[in-house]
């Protein structure tokens, strides 16, 4: 008899998959400019390298993708519904950001790319055009001042999208991915005018053309979350910034839609997160932002809605919680995209997911900080230590130090191993370890990553 797992299974293998690019990529956003007055720059190309490099090394190499969000004229939601317009000045030059992309794709298994917006508008744009921009009926001088939002059915039937999609290729380079901020089906629901334009028809005569667009030039799209969107979203994107799906729906859109934190937009990071499975999904930027020295008129009109101090982590201030992120969840979500999700099932206050290859998920189900992830014999995740075998390596880490025997996986038992810690300069000596034929005893150092390889 089937279960309501089984059905979730079902429909998870009817549809498409998404796009394996994103599937095992470290993926996360650079801020750099944001238009309000005396905040300055958050970060410039660069000082971007830098955040690459960090990551390249904290990694050992793993592949990235980037998305700068500022890099644009006029910064982050600064000049749309124009999406050309060129580089930024206030963060470099178009030199510089092609000189990235080149060092990025040369010399840090990156993909540079950018987060940009096809839904809001601005009477400033030189794209203003009330054929397809849904005029707002009220304009408060808030964080962005948004005046109208797009019609995506006319934006396609006038072709100006892809005119202005167009022109932003011309500007900067996008290969593979593009990040799209909220995207919305609802732009004309309730607007007076604009009856006529539902909710359907935004969906197949906008959205998914403009997908099927780029689709055809070799992009896929990720996008900040479900907000809100109607309908199974892995129609039109491969990954979220934010998971902010039920949970209930994990089954149903694993390895379909990729990535994303769970829970808040500001993200508590939490041990049933990590779990469940949480990426990066906070901005990494080198300086605070907003900064400490901001007026207080000025944060309060732009920033007040804020119910975090910053909307950044920075290298100075948070690498140890990027650090955290990245090998508590990144490389968890990733070792989970490799096999399929067979059971999700509600456990008390907890979850235990079984994936295939005998991998079982506990998630709080003894306490709210409780976890356990094995596939068979082999312990993958146990409270904050992670031994997670990934590309023919392992990656072991402790958020906050141990010393235990750790069962190794079938194919490194018995092989000779090649043990070394990993920093933001790069590999580094071995920790103390003992080896036998099935096990390895380590002892890790609080927050500072392991690689094992076979050698």
């Amino acid at each position: 008899m089937a279960n309501l797992s089984d059905y979730r299974l079902w429909i998870n293998r009817s549809r498409p998959q998404g796009d394996p690019l994103y599937y095992d990529a470290v993926k996360y956003k650079i801020f750099m400019h944001f238009p309000p007055p005396e905040a300055g720059i958050a970060t410039n190309l660069e000082e971007s390298e830098e955040i690459v490099k960090a990551m390249f090394h904290i990694t050992d190499g793993l592949p990235q993708i980037v998305y700068l969000v500022g890099q644009q004229t006029g910064g982050h939601d600064g000049t749309y519904p124009t999406l050309g317009g060129g580089t930024n000045p206030e963060i470099g030059t178009e030199i510089q950001l092609r000189q990235l992309s080149r060092n990025c794709r040369e010399k840090y298994n990156a993909i540079l790319s950018y987060h940009c917006n096809i839904d809001d508008a601005y009477q400033h744009s030189q794209d203003w055009d009330r054929r397809y921009v849904v005029v707002n009926e009220t304009s408060a001088e808030d964080s962005l001042n948004l005046q109208g939002s797009v019609c995506h059915t006319l934006d396609v039937e006038t072709g100006e999208v892809f005119r202005r999609l167009e022109e932003y290729m011309e500007c900067f380079p996008v290969v593979k991915t593009l990040h799209f901020d909220n995207m919305r089906l609802t732009n004309t629901l309730y607007r007076t005018g604009w009856e006529e334009i539902g909710v359907l028809e935004e969906l197949v005569c906008g959205l998914m053309p403009i997908m099927d667009w780029l689709k055809m030039r070799g992009i896929t799209i990720t996008t900040e979350g479900h907000n809100g969107l109607p309908l199974d979203p892995s129609c039109l994107v491969s990954g979220f910034w934010h998971y902010d799906s039920p949970d209930r729906m994990r089954q149903i859109l694993h390895r379909r839609i990729s990535g994303g934190g769970r829970g808040s937009h500001f993200g508590q990071y939490t041990v049933a997160d990590y779990g469940i499975c949480n990426s990066l999904h906070i901005d990494i930027s080198v300086r605070k932002w907003p900064p400490d020295d901001l007026p207080p008129e000025v944060h309060q009109k732009y920033f007040g809605w804020m119910p975090t101090k910053t909307l950044t982590w920075t290298l100075q201030h948070n690498w140890n919680q990027i650090v955290d992120c990245l090998y508590l969840g990144t490389l968890l979500h990733h070792f989970y995209n490799e096999r399929e999700m067979l059971i999700w099932d509600a456990v008390g206050e907890g979850w235990r997911i079984i994936y295939a290859d005998n991998v079982v998920a506990e998630v709080c189900i003894q306490s709210p900080d409780s976890l356990k992830v094995t596939a068979g014999e082999v312990t993958v995740a146990e409270g904050n230590d992670r031994f997670i075998p990934r590309c023919g390596a392992i990656y072991a880490y402790s958020r906050d130090g141990s010393n235990r025997n750790w069962i190794l996986p079938p194919d490194f038992q018995g092989k000779q191993l090649r043990v070394c810690t990993l920093s933001r300069e790069g590999r580094g000596g071995a920790p103390q370890y003992e080896l036998s034929y099935q096990t390895i005893r380590l002892e890790l150092e609080a927050g500072v990553p392991v690689k094992i390889e076979i050698g």
